[in-house]
């Protein structure tokens, strides 16, 4: 799965400094500041470098909100007293219509 990742991240790149004159962006993407990132002395980073800053932020991402909603999720199951907010809070919301689908609305009310 790395391989792919990297061989992805690294079609991208090289389109885009193969083609510097093509609009890939407004400049404020995070690839297009990685792929301008310059060392202290001027030097820039190289290509294999961006690809792993990408790849490192994609999982950091992942890893975040994995973590997040796992210690929640134990966090809320230690506490019967929020397991029972929170099954009472469902129940209210889907009284009307048990089918509902969620949406923004609905979880803004909650």
């Amino acid at each position: 799965r790395d391989k792919k990742m990297v061989e992805l991240f690294s079609k991208v790149i090289k389109n885009r400094r193969d083609n510097p004159d093509v609009k890939h962006s407004d400049g404020t993407d995070i690839l297009s500041i990685f792929m301008d990132v310059k060392y202290k002395d001027g030097s820039a980073i190289t290509d294999e470098q961006v690809t792993g800053l990408l790849i490192a932020l994609l999982f950091a991402g992942q890893h975040t909100s994995c973590i997040t909603s796992t210690w929640t999720s134990l966090f809320i199951l230690n506490n019967p007293a929020i397991v029972e907010r929170i099954v009472e809070e469902q129940t209210n919301a889907f009284e009307s219509d048990p089918d509902a689908a969620v949406d923004y609305k609905m979880v803004n009310e909650q």
